[in-house]
């Protein structure tokens, strides 16, 4: 989901402190950004939320990466 660690770069929003307003670590939020874990549901809506931007968009965005890696 690089396109999540975009959008959170230019919201000047360091990687620790979103990680700790959705209730992970920051090692876990990495690994989401860059298409390693596959985040809940209820992960990418708090994600948008705190970002403003479109959970579709990123839950479109996980999908898309995951038909890519079978």
């Amino acid at each position: 989901m690089l396109y999540l660690r975009k959008i959170r770069k230019d919201r000047k929003i360091p990687q620790g402190v979103l990680a700790e307003k959705i209730g992970v670590s920051q090692g876990q939020l990495s690994l989401i950004e860059y298409g390693k874990y596959p985040p809940r549901p209820e992960i990418i809506i708090k994600i948008s939320r705190i970002l403003n931007t479109d959970a579709c968009e990123l839950m479109t965005e996980w999908d898309e990466l995951g038909d890519t890696t079978k």
